[in-house]
């Protein structure tokens, strides 16, 4: 009796182990579907974020049988959701223009931060011989810890008494020559994305919240 009831101890044991085994290729199954549907949706499902000079064919050569069709009907989705968007601030649109022109356009209530500009000559023992005719204005768009300003530097325009020759006072170093972009503003793109993985398009979208309307493809062209 005692050695049949001892078997019978064995046989639970070993059945209790099985069951453990069961349920933890369960869990491993039950985790490596969720991997794969998340690949599935971020390989073919819709994203709406533009691939920086890559054509279909070589962006998506991992997979052949996915054609450059679905390509341009997730960018023709892409132009609906914008021109939706676009409809809703129609008001907006109209003071400040369109989102996708080139340059930089803000609403009132962005802070705007100024920083007046001395021009070298102004500083020197020969500042009595010049004199401010003018100022120019430079905006920059910059970025601040989970907000937006635009740097307004006002550069004044200066003219020689005697000889009458106007200089204007330089610029100060950007990042990139002729760009919007403040050196924070472009780092913080660049930190957003491939750090906290925000797509450009979030990105841009947070921008226009804030009340500021630039082109998607002036984002990428900063990280390109």
């Amino acid at each position: 009796m005692s050695e049949q009831l001892k078997t019978y101890e064995e046989l639970e044991r070993e059945n209790a182990d099985l069951r453990k085994k069961v349920d933890n290729l369960n869990d491993a199954v039950t985790s490596l579907q969720q991997k794969y549907d998340w690949l599935k949706r971020f390989v073919f499902g819709s994203k709406s974020e533009k691939r920086i000079d890559v054509t279909p064919s070589q962006q998506l050569e991992l997979f052949p049988e996915f054609t450059a069709q679905h390509y341009e009907r997730e960018h023709h989705d892409t132009e609906q959701a914008q021109e939706q968007g676009q409809k809703k601030r129609s008001s907006k649109k109209q003071r400040i223009g369109s989102a996708s022109e080139p340059g930089l356009r803000f609403e009132d209530d962005v802070p705007v931060r100024v920083i007046e500009l001395t021009p070298e000559e102004l500083k020197g023992g020969d500042a009595d011989n010049y004199e401010i005719i003018g100022t120019r204005t430079v905006r920059r768009l910059a970025q601040r810890t989970s907000s937006y300003e635009v740097i307004e530097y006002r550069k004044p325009i200066i003219k020689h008494i005697q000889k009458g020759t106007i200089k204007n006072t330089p610029s100060p170093e950007s990042v990139f020559e002729h760009s919007i972009a403040d050196v924070s503003f472009a780092s913080g793109i660049l930190v957003d994305k491939f750090a906290y993985h925000l797509p450009l398009y979030r990105q841009h979208q947070r921008l226009q919240q804030a009340g500021i309307y630039i082109a998607r493809s002036t984002l990428t062209n900063i990280v390109e």
